[in-house]
């Protein structure tokens, strides 16, 4: 994939994060910032993974807990019988 333009604004603490990130790195401003948002999504991919793992799970309880002692069997038949009648 080609590579697009973007424009960014920084505030000055930014900026000298990201000029002492492209020092350490011996690399431009751009490729610092590059390379710091590619690092800082590989970090936070599965963290936001295990997140939405979690809240799934929850919902998953929570789910659970509603239907809890529901005849399923009954409720499929119920709804049958309403749509035949229909």
């Amino acid at each position: 994939m080609a590579a697009q333009r973007a424009t960014i604004v920084l505030g000055e603490k930014a900026r000298r994060a990201a000029r002492r990130l492209a020092a350490l790195w011996g690399v431009t401003l751009s490729e610092a910032i590059r390379r710091a948002v590619i690092q800082c999504d590989e970090a936070e991919l599965p963290a936001s993974r295990e997140r939405t793992k979690q809240t799934r799970a929850v919902a998953l309880e929570r789910a659970r807990d509603v239907f809890k002692g529901l005849d399923v069997d009954g409720e499929v038949r119920r709804i049958s019988e309403d749509r035949d009648r229909w």
